[in-house]
């Protein structure tokens, strides 16, 4: 089987190399020792579309295929695996659960990820959160907002849950 890459593919794996290269790379040690998560990164991401990458252009996101999203998180993770993972993460887990399954009102609520000034990356919040919570999916604490966390009993991990109902 051979996949030809089109051009389109080639200019968004492009863009996301030269974001990685000029605003990741030079920084990554400092950010690594000094446990910093750079919340500007995910803003600039989202200034090029990278945060919504198969979310429908209606819905603010680039609405590009499985097949640029894949290419964007390869060129993002070459330069940094953990900032590379938390896109994939805001990209699938999060924004694409709400695509998947999120009422209308919950779509155009939650998926406007171009947005600079609305950060939804994991860790983007101005505070501390921990992980699996409404603030990782750009949800403001509400009635309507659940989550929880156990501990596994044999082998002491953490493990959390969140939902948003309509």
């Amino acid at each position: 089987m051979e996949f030809a890459t089109e051009e389109l593919t080639r200019q968004v794996g492009q863009t996301a190399r030269d974001f990685a290269n000029q605003y990741i790379k030079p920084f990554v040690m400092e950010w690594d020792e000094s446990q910093h998560f750079p919340k500007e990164v995910f803003e600039g991401l989202g200034r090029l579309g990278l945060m919504g990458v198969v979310v429908p252009e209606e819905y603010g996101g680039s609405g590009l295929s499985y097949i640029e999203y894949v290419t964007v998180i390869q060129e993002i993770a070459k330069v940094c695996g953990s900032i590379g993972l938390s896109l994939a993460a805001h990209n699938s887990l999060c924004t694409g659960h709400i695509l998947a399954f999120g009422n209308e009102a919950q779509k155009k609520k939650f998926l406007p990820v171009s947005r600079p000034a609305r950060p939804s990356a994991p860790g983007a919040s101005p505070k501390p959160i921990p992980a699996a919570t409404p603030e990782i999916c750009a949800a403001p604490p509400s009635k309507k907002a659940t989550n929880g966390s156990s501990t596994a009993p044999k082998t002491g991990l953490r493990t959390a849950s969140a939902a948003i109902s309509p």
